[in-house]
């Protein structure tokens, strides 16, 4: 394995450093929510940045082949990292982020000629954004298969009724389409019963009923979390993805660059909160010393290096074996990073809130919004629990019967 950067990887990755320097992280103090009439709303300074970065041809950096930058995953992984640094404008200025990334993902791979046409041409551009709807209030949808929202067809249409939660990218007004994972086949074997459809944000029956808090926090660099229902909602049988019966293949197909994703961007937002934990411990003094001094506080800053570096090294050895064997050869490794990742950020964020005292909490700081999102990582693309559990059984898989 052999990490180091190849040519067209070292020059995105400096074209970006200097993108987020003189662009993007100026504009961070611009999109403060307080007070805002529209928390879900794009930030103005949002399209700035993105007429600047198409300009710079710093854009759907993520998506490999034709319709992107035909980067490898391990060559995004860099580049991800460095827009985790700033989780509320710089994924989006790029149109590399959740859930569109996913979802023009699954248009690549698996939509029809019409539905590449009117949906994922538009994303491409950032003109639209888009949602993703599986998770339900009334299961538990870390279990896919049970999911009880309905997709019935009806002649040339299919008629949907359901409740979902946790919606990402709902509460955007821009997100003009929702793939909606449900089922087309109560009776069918365990994984062919779902589908996934496209609905129109403006279809008659489709409601969106509440935005979802993270701690508080509307979580809106993500277009927010929305509780929605679908009464008799209906759409063209045109708009199905793939077949009936693909739904949960095409979610396994999505998920897995999903949560490499994520754990890229955490990675940045891992080393930009040490570098903020770094400069308050040398700037506040406490008992007659700097906290920089306090044994402490020297061991909480070696361990998040440590545990930076470790983590930073799984992700790219995930990437590479994507890259080499695919998704499916990569999927011990993809799940230990989506076990790792989030916890290993969330126990730096927690140790930087804590040398930040009082202020951490506060608004004062990002810290406590990214630690909010960050926790969340823990249950979005499946919980930990799942997880190790799979992790668990593949292990002993090696020593039974021996």
């Amino acid at each position: 394995m052999d990490f180091s950067f190849d040519q067209r990887t070292a020059e995105l990755r400096e074209q970006l450093l200097v993108f987020m320097d003189e662009h993007v992280y100026p504009a961070e103090s611009a999109v403060s929510r307080d007070g805002a009439a529209d928390e879900w709303s794009r930030p103005p300074v949002l399209r700035e940045l993105q007429r600047e970065a198409k300009a710079q041809g710093l854009w759907n950096l993520f998506l490999p082949g034709e319709y992107g930058a035909g980067l490898t995953n391990l060559q995004y992984a860099p580049l991800a990292e460095i827009l985790g640094r700033s989780p509320r404008l710089g994924p989006q200025a790029v149109n590399c982020s959740a859930p569109d990334t996913g979802n023009m993902e699954v248009l690549a791979m698996f939509g029809s000629p019409e539905q590449k046409k009117r949906w994922l041409e538009p994303l491409l551009a950032g003109e639209i954004r888009s949602s993703f709807a599986m998770t339900e209030p009334a299961v538990a949808s870390s279990d896919a298969t049970n999911i009880s929202t309905r997709i019935v067809r009806d002649g040339d249409e299919y008629v949907i009724n359901g409740t979902k939660w946790w919606i990402s990218g709902a509460m955007n007004p821009n997100a003009e389409i929702l793939i909606v994972m449900g089922k087309t086949d109560q009776d069918g074997p365990r994984h062919r019963q779902q589908s996934q459809i496209l609905v129109p944000r403006d279809t008659p029956g489709l409601e969106i009923k509440r935005g979802m808090h993270v701690f508080g926090y509307d979580d809106a660099e993500s277009g927010g979390h929305a509780e929605l229902t679908f009464r008799d909602a209906r759409v063209p049988a045109s708009n199905l993805i793939a077949g009936e019966g693909d739904g949960f293949a095409i979610a396994q197909a999505r998920l897995g660059p999903g949560r490499i994703h994520h754990c890229m961007r955490l990675i940045g937002l891992a080393e930009r909160a040490l570098e903020l934990m770094c400069r308050r411990a040398v700037s506040r003094v406490a008992f007659g010393k700097p906290l920089a001094d306090q044994g402490v506080i020297r061991d909480w800053i070696a361990q998040s290096r440590v545990r930076i570096e470790q983590t930073r090294l799984l992700i790219l050895k995930t990437a590479w074996l994507m890259d080499t064997v695919g998704n499916q050869g990569a999927h011990t490794e993809v799940q230990a990073i989506k076990v790792a990742t989030p916890a290993t950020v969330e126990w730096i964020l927690d140790k930087a809130i804590q040398v930040h005292g009082a202020a951490g909490l506060s608004q004062d700081f990002p810290l406590a919004r990214w630690y909010a999102s960050t926790r969340t990582l823990r249950f979005a693309d499946g919980p930990d629990e799942v997880h190790k559990n799979s992790l668990a059984r593949r292990e002993l898989a090696k020593y039974k019967g021996q």
